[in-house]
């Protein structure tokens, strides 16, 4: 669990642990440097449990480096996540070891499930991962409803460890998306079709950076650039995907200069003339209605 100056709805965080059908467990706090009573909370409830582990980092060096450092000190078999303002449902943690003890696929190395969204304490949305064929081509082709938010996950520690996979601190934005891209890159993905986690959003915060995300999309395309090569179809989705973002957070230039950069990445005839049609169809994003449909009904 890493932890920013979240005094107030960390505690809440620390007890849906507490209160887990599911027993054995170590609870790692990072305290990536915080400057309110985060210190002094966790304390308190250290007195209560033993199985609350904290550590605070020696400088402030954002949430990738603090769940770096939670993964380094996790001693269980199984890995999963939590941010210091959400809650598990007290089955959370059971509900996803069952099925990694139940299943026969021997390669499957991290299990989802679904959540609600809360806004001030009221709910507003609800989301369930949908069945796909292959993650890791879901993943790659950004498509949606897969269940890759950090706190859904429960990974197995081996795949994490051996593999050398950690949340990259250089990603400015999706970086849940980047960790569970490479896990399913040679392991398989399952999901618990219950709503086990509470996500609470506040008025004040998690305010959504278009600057990060238009940054990210640009880092994800140069990082996995060959292995989007290797698939053509998951290639054009992702760019697809990529473009209209920046046509809507920043600019139909900013999405056309993306298209004709990607265009010298494919080598198919086809692929480079439904890359052109589809960079026509950018075109008319200047017209609101034209994008808004594309981003709620296409996309």
């Amino acid at each position: 669990m890493p932890t920013y100056n979240r005094e107030d709805s960390l505690k809440f965080a620390i007890q849906s642990v507490l209160k887990q059908s599911y027993n054995v467990w170590e609870l790692i706090i990072v305290d990536d440097c915080s400057t309110d009573n985060t210190v002094q909370v966790v304390r308190e409830l250290q007195k209560e449990d033993e199985r609350i582990i904290f550590h605070r980092l020696q400088s402030n060096s954002g949430a990738c480096a603090a769940r770096n450092k939670g993964i380094d000190l996790a001693k269980g078999k199984f890995i999963t996540f939590l941010d210091s303002d959400d809650e598990y449902y007290p089955e959370k943690v059971e509900k996803q070891i069952e099925i990694f003890k139940k299943s026969d696929d021997q390669n499957l190395g991290v299990v989802s499930c679904g959540a609600v969204d809360f806004r001030d304490n009221l709910e507003y949305n609800r989301r369930m991962p949908e069945y796909k064929k292959n993650y890791y081509f879901a993943l790659l082709s950004k498509e949606s409803k897969i269940g890759a938010g950090t706190p859904f996950l429960m990974v197995r520690s081996n795949v994490l460890k051996a593999e050398g996979i950690l949340f990259d601190p250089k990603m400015p934005a999706m970086q849940d998306w980047d960790f569970l891209l490479r896990i399913c890159k040679n392991f398989n993905f399952q999901f618990v079709p219950e709503y086990l986690v509470k996500v609470n959003h506040h008025s004040n915060a998690r305010v959504y950076n278009s600057s990060n995300v238009l940054s990210a999309l640009d880092e994800q395309y140069s990082k996995y650039k060959t292995w989007l090569t290797q698939e053509p179809e998951a290639h054009k989705s992702f760019v697809k995907d990529a473009s209209v973002i920046k046509a809507h957070h920043h600019s139909i230039k900013n999405a056309i200069d993306f298209l004709n950069s990607a265009l010298k990445d494919f080598s198919g005839k086809k692929d480079k003339i439904e890359i052109r049609i589809f960079k026509t169809m950018i075109y008319t994003f200047r017209l609101k209605y034209i994008k808004l449909f594309y981003m709620k009904y296409l996309k």
